[in-house]
């Protein structure tokens, strides 16, 4: 191969000495022209290829910012969820401590019982993994004191009740107040198994 290149090489110098000084000329011209092309053609690729990876940086950079924002996320909320099942875990009650609470809250934030409470028929799904069950109270007559005393220890209580609408109404012949609580409580949903054994 290398008796071959010399052959080559040693014909194109014979070649071009027998140029003409004006045909050298040409030949030099398109020599320098087409090693110019080359070059700016090399040139070009290497721009394209640089441009190409810094695109590539530019996505990978914004889809890893992307990462990190949907990990903040999700502790974010992991944390919100670990709460809440400790809340929920906190306030499990069946209906007899349910009523015992509320008798105890009620006592304490009126100094008597005057209150009628009714329990909602059956539990409803709250999530994937609880269920809710929902109490009406009744109270004929209290102060505004006794009112935020007994909605405080409600929602501030060791096993925690969860209001979700308050009614109240003025006594037309005193001045103090009826009102009317919804809360509920959240429990772990039972199984099919768990209810068949529990009725």
């Amino acid at each position: 191969m290398a008796k071959n290149f010399h052959q080559f090489w040693r014909r194109l110098v014979h070649w071009y000495s027998a140029l003409s000084q004006s045909e050298k000329l040409i030949v030099n011209v398109a020599f320098v022209g087409v090693l110019l092309t080359g070059v700016y053609e090399l040139g070009v690729g290497i721009d394209e290829y640089i441009q190409k990876n810094n695109r590539a940086v530019a996505v990978r950079k914004t889809q890893f910012e992307e990462v990190q924002k949907i990990l903040k996320r999700y502790v974010t909320l992991k944390g919100r969820q670990d709460n809440l099942q400790k809340t929920f875990a906190q306030s499990e009650m069946t209906f007899e401590q349910v009523t015992a609470q509320l008798d105890h809250i009620v006592r304490d934030s009126m100094g008597n019982d005057n209150y009628d409470l009714k329990k909602s028929r059956t539990p409803t799904a709250f999530g994937f993994e609880y269920e809710k069950q929902e109490f009406t109270v009744n109270i004929k007559s209290l102060t505004i004191p006794q009112l935020v005393k007994l909605l405080h220890q409600l929602e501030q209580g060791e096993r925690p009740l969860f209001l979700s609408k308050l009614d109240i109404i003025r006594s037309s012949v005193s001045n103090d107040y009826g009102a009317t609580l919804e809360v509920y409580s959240i429990a772990k949903a039972q199984t099919p198994n768990q209810s068949a054994v529990s009725s």
